[in-house]
């Protein structure tokens, strides 16, 4: 994911937001004044979604959004670990409506705003380069909106010491009485968790769902390869190439396609992508491109 703020997860313990045992926030409802990216997970009522595509259509419009189960995943609704001057990176109302004015007010924990910031520029915003080096470091509030609609908001711990540009996320487990499901020892007495005749070590979660991208398959010296009719629901073929018609996830086994005549059992086992690299490609999709060696068919 290409998040709003490129900051650092910091998954702790030590925040109400939690629901046991996943050690990150629950995933927003879903906002229909921005747009989402390709990958990204919103809560449409009790339902949950994954974007197929960049959009700002609200789910669940078919083809575009997914049905997902599982709701702690990590997403981009969490708290971020941030140093006192970072960028945030705004997404298009839409395709056609480039984002041209944004303000972004800083708020403590018991919402007194401590810093604002405004920008704007007619031929649209790439991006707002923020600066709280006067703020002290702890948790915050972030709320970012045009001129007349809030778009985003976020809760971020700002701390230039804990943050590091080469990492990915940060970890912190603490024990407060009040932490319920979360605390790591028995209060008040101060033990390891009992439960029954056992210690109760405590297991928390981070969910990582794979990334979806579309897969395009570019034969040896554009082989013609032919799908069998068993896979024209999944797999479409535009010239030589051969493209997934909907994303899959990178961690995916290797996908059965078929190159023979209808009648046939013979199917050929085509590669998941080597390495996790994605391009941006139209209608506004993530693809991965693999190409294949000769095929004996």
């Amino acid at each position: 994911m290409t998040p709003n703020i490129r900051g650092n997860h910091l998954f702790s313990n030590l925040t109400d937001a939690l629901s046991y045992p996943s050690l990150h926030p629950a995933i927003s409802g879903h906002n229909q004044e921005r747009a989402y990216e390709m990958g990204e997970l919103s809560v449409d009522g009790a339902d949950l979604y994954q974007a197929f595509q960049h959009t700002e259509v609200a789910p669940p419009a078919a083809n575009i959004w997914e049905p997902v189960t599982d709701f702690h995943y990590l997403n981009s609704s969490g708290r971020y670990l941030v140093p006192a001057q970072f960028h945030y990176l705004p997404r298009p109302v839409s395709a056609h409506q480039p984002v041209t004015f944004l303000k972004a007010v800083l708020e403590d924990p018991i919402g007194t705003q401590v810093a604002t910031t405004e920008i704007s520029n007619p031929d649209g915003l790439r991006q707002i380069n923020l600066n709280f080096d006067d703020v002290t470091p702890g948790d915050y509030t972030l709320k970012i909106s045009n001129s007349s609609t809030q778009l985003d908001q976020y809760t971020i711990t700002i701390s230039s010491d804990a943050y590091h540009l080469s990492d990915w996320a940060m970890i912190e487990i603490g024990h407060r009485n009040s932490l319920g499901d979360f605390r790591l020892l028995e209060t008040p007495d101060g033990y390891l968790k009992f439960n029954g005749s056992n210690l109760d070590t405590p297991v928390f979660e981070v969910r990582i769902g794979s990334r979806l991208t579309n897969w395009e398959y570019i034969p040896f010296e554009d082989q013609i390869l032919t799908p069998h009719s068993d896979n024209s629901s999944s797999i479409t073929t535009v010239g030589s190439r051969l493209f997934t018609k909907s994303p899959r996830g990178l961690s995916h086994f290797p996908q059965p396609i078929a190159f023979k005549e209808d009648g046939t059992n013979d199917q050929i086992y085509l590669p998941n992508p080597g390495k996790p690299y994605v391009q941006a490609s139209d209608p506004e999709q993530y693809i991965s491109i693999i190409q294949l060696p000769e095929l004996n068919i």
